[in-house]
This record gives structure tokens, C-alpha cells and sequence, in this order.
């Protein structure tokens, strides 16, 4: 059977690479990038074919999380092979992909070969997690990371939306120092972005607490 590739990736560099490397292996018919969930469900909505698809889907896109996105796509693909390509760093983050089933992990850090396994084995009916993706879950201790009660602070006013330069003027803080705050946040969760952060914060329950 004829498989076709379906890409789901807000930057466009990785995207772009992603695309190049799938293109070079030469095992789809067809490959199609997205780099906004909009413009993929419209061509779902519009799409029929009997080809097997492939997903490889970013873990948030636009700031919205795999969950939203897999929620929304799924009565379209039915019968669809999800795999998440992604750069998450924290454990209990990747832990929570897990629970969504998909078909396979893969980490963005992952040598070209992880990409390859990936797709032979989920083609034969397998549900493939690398090697980076194994090792990370490995790690998963239960106790939780430990905010200070600012930094805790910090992360209500993020998790309303505010801009670290409004979140400054909220706490009576310099800029400069918010944003030093965030990044020894996003150093103590292991994540990439305010979106991971606050995804992490709101699965420990760490919003409960202060």
C-alpha cells in the first residue's frame, strides 16, 4: 500500500529538515507540511484517499499542546499512524504522551536512524518510543520539583497570560529580572518553552499550592 507523509510543524527550519530527511528515504508517495492546525484540518476536511497516512506531528503547535491538536484531527484520520517528533526535555511531560497512544515518540535530538526504526516498526504493527525517548522516560522519579513561593507567584501571572513585561509591572520586578526568573524555571523543569512550563506546573498540581 502507497503511504503518504503529513508534516505538523510551527518552525519552519525544522520543518523544512524534517521534510528533506522523510523525502530522502524515499518510503512515501507523498508528503505534505503544515505549519498551522487550521490549514491541517481544512485539508483533512477536504482529503480522500486510501493511502495509509503517516502523522508527524510538533508537541504544541501555536501554543497548543499534542492533546488539542490529536483531539481535533483524529475524526478525520481514523486509521492514521500518529507520530509525535518533539523537544521536550522533561519526563513527566513526555510521560503524559504516552497516554494518548500515539504510534510512536521520536525526539528531535534523535539520530536520523530513531526516524528510520520508527516507521518500520509502527509499518509492522509496533508502537516505537527511541532511544532518547526511552532513556528520559527511565528518569521519572516521584517527587516533584520545588518552586520558591516568587517563582510560584510568577507562574499564576504566566497562566493568566501575561507578558513577562506585564508580569513585571503586576510584581513591581524589573524585566530583566522576570525573565531571569523564567529561565532558571524552564532550567529546574528541563522544558523549552512557557507553554511546557505551565503544562508541567498544572499536572503537579503546583497552581494548587500557592
Amino acid at each position: 500500500m502507497y503511504k503518504i507523509a503529513i508534516l505538523l510543524d510551527e518552525q519552519t527550519l525544522f520543518l523544512e529538515s524534517l521534510e528533506k530527511v522523510i523525502s530522502d528515504l524515499k518510503l512515501f508517495d507523498f508528503i505534505y507540511t503544515f505549519k498551522k492546525e487550521s490549514d491541517l484540518i481544512q485539508f483533512l476536511i477536504h482529503f480522500r484517499t486510501r493511502k495509509e497516512l503517516y502523522f508527524f506531528l510538533d508537541y504544541y503547535v501555536q501554543d497548543r499542546i499534542i492533546s488539542m491538536v490529536l483531539k481535533d484531527i483524529r475524526p478525520f484520520i481514523r486509521n492514521g499512524k500518529i507520530i509525535i517528533v518533539s523537544s521536550i526535555k522533561n519526563a513527566l511531560l513526555l510521560k503524559e504522551l504516552t497516554a494518548l497512544k500515539p504510534h510512536g515518540i521520536v525526539s528531535k535530538f534523535d539520530r536520523l536512524v530513531e526516524l528510520i526504526e520508527s516507521i518500520k516498526e509502527i509499518a509492522n504493527g509496533s508502537v516505537y518510543y527511541s532511544t532518547y525517548t526511552k532513556a528520559l522516560l527511565d528518569t521519572i522519579i516521584s517527587e516533584r520539583i520545588s518552586f520558591t513561593p516568587r517563582e510560584l507567584e510568577l507562574l499564576n501571572y504566566f497562566n493568566k497570560g501575561l507578558s513577562v513585561d506585564a508580569t513585571a509591572k503586576m510584581v513591581s520586578l524589573s524585566r530583566h529580572t522576570v525573565a531571569a526568573h523564567r529561565r532558571k524555571m524552564f532550567a529546574k523543569a528541563n522544558c523549552n518553552s512557557i507553554t511546557e512550563l505551565l503544562n508541567y506546573v498544572k499536572k503537579m498540581g503546583l497552581f494548587d499550592t500557592y
